[in-house]
């Protein structure tokens, strides 16, 4: 089993959002995604909790192999990529579930 994970980090449209890349399925759908715009929603996603536990995130964003995460237009994405990043390796490396209860 693979377990060095590298994360990408990709621009998007808007500077307050990146996209952090995987190299894993995050939904693993096309045509599913799910948008937490707020840490209230993401109760049935561990990671994104622990992404909004980081000061300054203001949303997460799943996309098929992609997590976009949007920060306050205050703070700078050099004081946020490499924590965001970590959170993410660690995610994946302890095999926990993406989503821990239903999807509507």
């Amino acid at each position: 089993m693979r377990r060095y994970i590298h994360i990408v980090t990709q621009g998007t449209p808007n500077p307050h959002s990146l996209k952090f890349v995987p190299g894993k399925d995050v939904t693993g759908d096309m045509t599913t995604t799910l948008d937490f715009s707020a840490a209230k929603f993401a109760t049935i996603s561990p990671l994104a909790q622990t992404l909004f536990s980081v000061d300054g995130v203001t949303r997460v964003f799943y996309g098929k192999d992609f997590i976009s995460v949007t920060k306050e237009e205050e703070l700078e994405w050099p004081d946020l990529v490499s924590e965001i990043s970590e959170l993410i390796k660690m995610h994946y490396k302890s095999g926990e579930p993406l989503f821990t209860g239903a999807i509507d």
